[in-house]
C-alpha cells in the first residue's frame, strides 16, 4: 500500500497592537519556530531510514535505503529546491541556512523528515 503525503505550507501574519510596527528578526524566528513545531509538519518514517547529520553543513546522508530513490528537498516556503535520485547522499552545500523538508520516495513508501542547514 502506497501512502501519499501532502506537505502544507503555513503562512503567518503578524499584527502588533494594530499599529505600524517593524517586524524584528526575533519575531520572525519565533513565527518560524512555531511553524516548524506544528503537528501538520510531523515527520513520517517507515523502517530504519534516517538522515544525518542534522544540522547539515555540506552533505546530507541517507541511511537505510537499499535502492536508489527519488529525493525532494523543499525550503520553508514549500518551494522545491533539490530533486535527485540517490540512495546515499545529497549535496546541501548550495542551500541557504534554514529549515528544510526532505521527502524520499520509492516504490513502496514515502518518508518525510525535516532538517536544518547551517
Amino acid at each position: 500500500m502506497k501512502k501519499i503525503i501532502t506537505l502544507l505550507t503555513v503562512f503567518y501574519c503578524v499584527t502588533i497592537n494594530s499599529q505600524k510596527t517593524s517586524i524584528t528578526d526575533a519575531t520572525i524566528k519565533e513565527a518560524v519556530s512555531d511553524w516548524a513545531s506544528a503537528p501538520a509538519f510531523a515527520e513520517v518514517t517507515y523502517g530504519n531510514i534516517s538522515i544525518y547529520p542534522n544540522p547539515v553543513v555540506d552533505k546530507l546522508f541517507i541511511q537505510g535505503l537499499s535502492d536508489a530513490s527519488k529525493v525532494f528537498i523543499y525550503n520553508i516556503l514549500g518551494k522545491l529546491v533539490i530533486s535527485k535520485i540517490t540512495s546515499k547522499e545529497i549535496d546541501a552545500d548550495n542551500l541557504q541556512s534554514g529549515i528544510y523538508i526532505v521527502k524520499i520516495v520509492d516504490e513502496q513508501k514515502e518518508i518525510v523528515k525535516k532538517f536544518i542547514k547551517k
